[in-house]
């Protein structure tokens, strides 16, 4: 049931994953969706439980708290009683029932089309269409209609178009269009042949896609279309493209890449090794970056990289057309602006007066004419807005809420990133706030920073890929042994100290929680239930407690589940746990985010309780620092830092109550994040720069800490991009447990062009002046 229905009073739009109702819009996760249909394809009758979750989660493992929460989340959109219900029914150990009324089209409740008056009388579906005895379009069945006519929608011709060409151009039937009230949803993958791409410039010139954003005037309404293409056959990441639309610059393999539109093949960029975050100069010809904590450009014709400034801890950038970039130079001291030429930064905002403190200021945007800067206020965990700097009085406003990326197009329309969504709505640059309701506009991007506009009206994504991983062990012959029988969205895996028990952070309908595994007995327990994402666990020395970092808070609870969560008041924001030292008076820590420092707090037991005291600084130096691990014997400190330029393994003297800077020994070769202890002591593991996980011996000689040369543990890497999280070591330093990428994942490979977005918004959203 993948149409468009009704459910009593209210609208069912699958693909858009919408309710509407008499006055109101609501978005559901598409897990909740899947769930509505499973009710809806046989309704009045009672579905257990156990089949709805195999029906929605065949290949996950979710308890029944996460049906009941999706049961929770539809009562909450239909305005629904659970004691009185009127749309959903739930039977006590028997599972649910949909009991409303469901129909196949809006005219079987006399609903008239837009634009028309509805009748008192509603002329049944089969007479209307003149096929009641032999039905050709729509089947009479004891609880309602069923449409049996072949339907083309513009996705279905994308499936079709698949089969034989790499290059898809989508163009809505304006009569389809007229019922869908968004752009785009999730859509099969089209399939690409290579030489396709060389005709995308032909084909956008056809449709007046190269229009400058500057050109005064109001051209007509052009065609809105797709366009899949092919960057295979490495992932790719952080897509920008230049404002005529002609290039695509990404992050790929390590550096960053071009491709022209009118050709077939990626161009590296030589020099361009480490980069991040690129951004256009406003004529197309400079690509902008951040690499060896340096802001630089180079000119897309070819050269060696300049040098513009320093940048200890980027946050992206844009150039704007006064020859200025502003950009996040230190992410938590706020935006600056440089000299394209290079120079010295002139401080443009500053995060540190924040009330709230703790927050970042990140990608910014400078808007048309220089009429102020967008940008993105977040903390560490990813809850923040989009703001505006205004050019003429200086103040900030926010212009939404819960939202960590945005972009805007010059004729008009704000974009942004929300739940893994990209909305679009009308906006005033003049007087700087929106004008007009969001409108959804493409579902299921991958990463806030995963999407890009061009000033023709051409947007730019990478959609979601699941990342899903499965806890192995692995030893150092590369020998694999699955902990779990199912693969799932896992990080931050952590053996309890005595080995029988597994904590790790678990995503599912887009909540992470935290959970408990018995490697023993093979049950599972949900350690906490929070609505703020949950992760880094961290188990105390006896395995009674694990603390852990709760939306921007640490945070700790009994490992059993049983007792409350409580939460450490007075510590920095985004503080995240990462070790305890082994008598127990000690647990490390670090505020998740540029610059950040490490800490230690300590800890007083008691039986059945824990609580943690006055935070003090352990390590306050240039650079970014995170992950303390305490030793063994607790005599020493590993932990990762950027000082040099990239993060590396370094080990201290473990010194409670004063200072021992500048007593340090570097361990990793390479770069490395995440160090990790083995028991055994005599052993440091750690991710390295690459994924996989590597190990150093080491001795203790008087006061000094001698660390041999690094090796790889195994050939095997963990994980993708979060390897940092993504391992522990056995108690006996024999084995690693690590989140081993599962056989089904394949990289993302395909980069998704919408062509003429602000046509289509024009008519999708209009604005409504003040």
């Amino acid at each position: 049931m993948q149409q468009g229905f009704r459910i009593s009073d209210w609208r069912v739009e699958p693909q858009l994953n919408t309710l509407t109702g008499p006055d109101k819009t609501a978005h559901l996760e598409p897990k909740v969706m899947q769930v509505l249909l499973c009710l809806a394809e046989q309704a009045g009758q009672v579905i257990p439980k156990e089949r709805l979750i195999q029906r929605v989660w065949p290949d996950t493992f979710v308890s029944d708290d996460v049906l009941t929460r999706s049961i929770s989340e539809l009562r909450r959109a239909f305005g629904d009683d659970a004691k009185e219900p009127r749309f959903i029914q739930t039977i006590p150990r028997g599972g649910y029932r949909l009991i409303a009324p469901v129909f196949s089209t809006d005219a079987e409740q006399g609903i008239a089309p837009p634009g028309q008056t509805a009748q008192s009388e509603t002329i049944p579906l089969p007479e209307a269409l003149g096929e009641a005895d032999r039905p050709r379009f729509i089947e009479t069945w004891p609880r309602g209609h069923r449409f049996v006519a072949p339907v083309e929608t513009a996705d279905a011709r994308v499936a079709e178009t698949a089969a034989g060409n790499r290059l898809v151009l989508i163009q809505p039937d304006p009569a389809h269009r007229a019922e869908k009230n968004v752009l785009t949803a999730r859509a099969p993958r089209p399939q690409v042949l290579p030489w396709a791409a060389a005709g995308v410039l032909a084909v956008i010139a056809v449709f007046g896609y190269w229009k400058p954003w500057r050109a005064p005037q109001m051209v007509a309404d052009r065609p809105f279309s797709q366009v899949d293409l092919d960057l295979g056959p490495e992932e790719f990441s952080q897509p920008a493209i230049s404002p005529d639309g002609t290039r695509i610059v990404f992050v790929s393999k390590g550096a960053l890449a071009i491709r022209r539109l009118d050709q077939t093949k990626n161009i590296r960029v030589a020099g361009t090794e480490g980069g991040s975050f690129p951004f256009f100069s406003p004529n197309g010809r400079w690509i902008a970056f951040f690499a060896a904590r340096k802001l630089q450009k180079v000119a897309i014709e070819g050269g060696a990289p300049v040098a513009l400034c320093d940048a200890a801890g980027p946050g992206g950038g844009s150039w704007g057309d006064d020859d200025n970039i502003v950009a996040a130079l230190d992410a938590a001291r706020g935006l600056s602006r440089v000299p394209a030429a290079g120079g010295v930064p002139q401080p443009l905002t500053d995060s540190k007066s924040e009330p709230s403190g703790g927050l970042m200021y990140v990608w910014p945007q400078v808007l048309p004419g220089g009429k102020g800067v967008l940008f993105t206020a977040t903390n560490a965990s990813g809850l923040g807005s989009l703001r505006v700097l205004g050019a003429k009085d200086g103040k900030l406003r926010t212009v939404v809420e819960n939202s960590t990326y945005g972009r805007f197009l010059a004729s008009g329309y704000l974009v942004y990133h929300q739940r893994e969504t990209l909305f679009a709505a009308p906006m005033d640059a003049d007087q700087l706030e929106l004008t007009g309701p969001a409108v959804p506009l493409v579902y299921s991007v991958s990463d806030s920073i995963d999407f890009g506009l061009s000033n023709s009206g051409t947007l730019v994504y990478r959609r979601d890929t699941p990342r899903n991983s499965l806890p192995s062990w692995l030893d150092s012959s590369g020998r694999i042994e699955p902990v779990l029988s199912k693969p799932g969205n896992y990080s931050s895996p952590r053996l309890s100290p005595d080995g029988t028990r597994l904590a790790l952070s678990m995503i599912q309908e887009g909540k992470q929680s935290l959970w408990v595994y018995d490697l023993k007995r093979e049950t599972w327990n949900r350690l906490t239930s929070e609505d703020e994402p949950e992760w880094l666990p961290t188990w105390t020395p006896d395995g009674e407690f694990l603390a852990f970092r709760s939306g921007n808070t640490l945070a700790w609870a009994q490992s059993d589940g049983s007792g409350k969560v409580e939460r450490l008041a007075g510590v920095s924001p985004n503080a995240g746990p990462w070790s305890f030292s082994t008598d127990g008076k000690w647990l490390a820590f670090w505020p998740l985010q540029p610059g950040s420092d490490l800490w230690i707090v300590p800890v007083e037991r008691s039986p059945g309780s824990l609580r943690l005291g006055q935070p003090q600084p352990l390590l306050q130096q240039a650079g970014s620092k995170g992950a303390p691990a305490i030793s063994p014997d607790s005599r020493w400190l590993a932990y990762s830092s950027s000082a040099s330029g990239r993060f590396e393994i370094y080990v201290m003297p473990f010194s409670p109550g004063r200072r021992t800077a500048g007593r340090k020994w570097l361990v990793s070769n390479g770069g490395g994040s995440g160090p990790i202890w083995s028991r055994n002591g005599r052993e440091l593991f750690y991710a390295g720069l690459d994924g996989r996980v590597q190990v150093a011996a080491y001795t203790v000689k008087g006061d000094s800490f001698v660390a041999e040369k690094p090796r790889f543990w195994s050939e095997k890497q963990v994980g993708d991009a979060d390897s940092f999280f993504g391992f522990d070591v056995a108690p006996d330093g024999k084995r690693v447990l690590a989140l081993l990428a599962s056989e089904d994942a394949k990289p993302e490979t395909i980069l998704h062009l919408l062509l003429n977005v602000d046509s289509e918004l024009r008519r999708r959203a209009p604005a409504h002046r003040k």
